[in-house]
């Protein structure tokens, strides 16, 4: 079972990819110095130039009134009027008609295949990158951050399937077993943050103090075992052929057909699959009723009820989140090529991955309590089972509103069509 930190940590998450493509750079050339030869230009022509006699003396003392009295109307008094400056001639070159493409038509307009390479690209560094400092282990975080860009890289991989040809040697299960080796110690590192927060916060007998002393202890041991299968893991000889494999791999991956055509003339078929499976999952039916054409969710549940309905669906309610973030990690590689409401549903998203994260964490909490205190654990430590119980109460009340909203008939819709473009 996964677990994920209550604690949101300072770091972002791993490898977030601007799906807007990288601009070239272009060399400038410096501007000739038009103004001093214009002023020269300017100079010489006033010498030569005959004096017009098809002026009249009136009209030209007219013509000079008014020019002084346009010009006294902005001139301080005492202060002497500056000669004028010959200006640089004009270009008479009619400026563009084409507006500049934005953000979103730069995106789109760009091959698939070049998107899908520097998604891959850039998961695959920030995978491989962190794995002095996970060996070093000082820092937990490190472990968390390489776990999530294997994850996503699994995920970019799976998502640009269509465009990209595979060989056996890039296996989908390889990636996944070492993101599943890293997830073990991770699992362990929320148990321990989470004793360690819940020791300060709460008023503890004597006799419960000890009994998480010694779970914590446990913890220790497990992590220590865990551990020493993720440094074999990075020593070994597999792990080392990772990168050699995979860089002459993205190389000649991005050749087929499909992958030519530009971002916008595959973004339904690539996502609207992806809203398939997260809208039919069965983890949105948990504790709902039918009311005339549509399900919603059955409100008021006594804590009793509520304890049920978490045993019930909880592997349910588990793989939705599983679910829910593979889809933002799939979601976010084309953020560049929409607007305000698809960055809004990547929000939506992530809060609902968090209320059901809590419940996750509590869950393998349980289990872990559960095989080390036995299926009674509750009676060892009552404080503890309480604060379950009040806790199951106030996600719940959390969860429910996003659920009700991803139930209703016309949201889907929307939802669609958000993702169609």
């Amino acid at each position: 079972m996964e677990a994920r930190s209550a604690t949101q940590p300072a770091k972002v998450d791993s490898g977030k990819v601007s799906a807007a493509p990288a601009k070239e750079p272009q060399s400038i050339k410096p501007a000739p110095k038009v103004v001093a030869k214009t002023k020269k230009v300017a100079k010489t022509a006033k010498k030569s130039a005959p004096v017009s006699t098809a002026v009249k003396p009136t009209a030209a003392k007219s013509t000079a009134k008014k020019s002084t009295a346009k010009k006294s109307t902005t001139a301080k008094p005492g202060t002497a009027t500056k000669p004028a400056t010959a200006q640089p001639e004009k270009s008479k070159t009619a400026p563009s008609s084409d507006p500049k493409p934005s953000k979103q038509q730069l995106a789109r307009s760009q091959k698939t295949g070049e998107l899908a390479r520097r998604v891959i690209q850039t998961h695959l560094l920030s995978s491989i990158q962190y794995k002095a400092a996970v060996l070093a282990d000082r820092d937990p975080e490190d472990l968390h951050q390489m776990r999530v860009g294997l994850r996503r890289l699994r995920t970019a991989i799976a998502v640009f399937a269509p465009v990209i040809t595979r060989p056996e040697s890039i296996s989908d299960r390889r990636i996944a077993k070492m993101a599943k080796t890293l997830g073990a110690v991770r699992d362990l590192d929320v148990l321990q943050q989470w004793f360690q927060s819940y020791q300060k916060q709460a008023d503890l007998s004597k006799s419960e103090r000890k009994q998480l002393s010694k779970l914590q202890k446990q913890l220790i041991k497990r992590r220590k075992k865990a551990f020493d299968r993720v440094k074999k893991l990075l020593k070994g000889k597999q792990f080392d052929a990772f990168l050699p494999t995979m860089e002459p791999w993205l190389n000649v991956a991005f050749t087929g057909p499909l992958s030519d055509l530009p971002v916008q003339v595959l973004l339904p078929d690539l996502l609207l699959p992806l809203v398939s499976k997260l809208l039919l999952h069965p983890g949105w039916c948990a504790a709902t009723e039918m009311k005339g054409d549509q399900l919603v969710p059955i409100s008021g549940l006594a804590p009793e009820d509520l304890d049920q309905v978490i045993q019930r669906h909880g592997a349910d309610l588990h793989d939705l989140r599983k679910r829910i973030k593979q889809m933002r990690y799939e979601a976010e590689m084309f953020e560049d090529c929409f607007g305000r409401t698809y960055g809004n549903r990547l929000k939506e998203l992530k809060a609902m991955q968090t209320v059901l994260g809590d419940f996750q964490d509590q869950t393998v909490l349980s289990q872990f309590l559960t095989a080390e205190l036995g299926p009674q654990w509750g009676k060892k430590l009552p404080s503890l089972a309480q604060h379950f119980q009040t806790q199951h109460g106030k996600w719940w009340q959390a969860w429910q509103p996003l659920q009700q909203e991803y139930l209703a008939l016309d949201f889907r819709q929307k939802l669609r069509q958000t993702f169609m473009g």
